[in-house]
C-alpha cells in the first residue's frame, strides 16, 4: 500500500486527478451494472410467475384499495408535498 501512496506522490496532480476520476468512475459504473442486471433479473422472475399464475391479475384492483388505504391512514403528513418536506428542513 505504501508503494502505491508513494507512486501516486511523484505523479504530477493533474494524473493523480485523472487517475482518481476514473477509479470513482470505475466503482459508480460496477454499482450501476450490479444494480441494473438485479433489477432485470427481478423482472424476469416477476414476469415468469405472472404468466405460471394468471388468477395474479384479479388481485390487482385488491391491491390498489390497499395502497389506497395506507396511503390514507399513514401518508397524511406527506399530503403537504414538498412544502412540508421544505418546512421540516429548514
Amino acid at each position: 500500500m505504501c508503494a502505491v501512496i508513494e507512486a501516486t506522490d511523484k505523479m504530477p496532480e493533474k494524473v493523480r486527478i485523472i487517475l482518481r476520476w476514473c477509479v470513482l468512475i470505475a466503482i459508480i459504473a460496477v454499482a450501476t451494472g450490479t444494480s441494473v442486471a438485479m433489477f432485470l433479473y427481478m423482472l424476469d422472475r416477476v414476469t415468469q410467475v405472472r404468466w405460471q399464475n394468471e388468477w395474479l391479475l384479479y388481485l390487482l384492483p385488491l391491491a390498489g384499495i390497499g395502497i389506497y388505504w395506507l396511503y390514507r391512514k399513514a401518508g397524511a403528513p406527506a399530503a403537504g408535498g414538498n412544502d412540508t418536506i421544505l418546512r421540516v428542513v429548514s
